[in-house]
């Protein structure tokens, strides 16, 4: 079988005393975390971009940049929205990402917010800036950071950029 004779003739690699893979996804916890939200007022439009935006979807869970998505809760039926859980390297590529979407690229987003997100509590605590603590423990920093006695504003450890409205001319 020829699959078997390759197989045979490559050499055995030499492992680093780093593991690769851990490094990888040591750097993908130290990531920034984004917020993201979409505003969709074009049902039809919608709709028509639903499967190469779906593919898109797809592709960025794969490389491991979308960690999560849905769409979210809205009274009127005639416009979607929906939320996404972006981690990249900065903000820039953050847009570069968003830019490819077949939504963003079709004018189908009226409206999206993208915000650097901490997630110091809960399931993702270990990609936020307060990673292995304990809930007491970061509990307690908050309070000595924000309780009544302290007059110091919090500043975010990562850069945001406000609320971007998207009217694209490309239709």
């Amino acid at each position: 079988m020829v699959k078997t004779s390759l197989m045979t003739t490559l050499q055995p690699t030499r492992l680093s005393s780093i593991d690769p893979i851990e490094g990888a996804l040591e750097s993908r916890r130290k990531m920034t975390l984004y917020l993201v939200t979409y505003v969709h007022p074009d049902p039809v439009g919608w709709e028509h971009y639903l499967k190469p935006h779906l593919e898109w979807i797809a592709q960025q869970v794969e490389a491991g940049t979308l960690l999560a998505s849905g769409p979210t809760t809205v009274a009127e039926l005639e416009t979607r929205s929906a939320a996404l859980l972006f981690q990249c390297e900065d903000e820039d590529t953050l847009h570069r990402t968003l830019d490819s979407d077949p939504y963003l690229v079709h004018g189908q987003v009226s409206n999206m917010t993208c915000q650097a997100w901490d997630p110091i509590f809960g399931v993702l605590n270990e990609r936020s800036s307060r990673a292995g603590r304990s809930t007491e423990r970061t509990v307690s920093e908050v309070l000595a950071m924000f309780g009544p006695h302290t007059t110091t504003r919090w500043s975010p450890p990562r850069k945001t950029r406000s609320t971007r409205s998207r009217v694209d001319s490309r239709q």
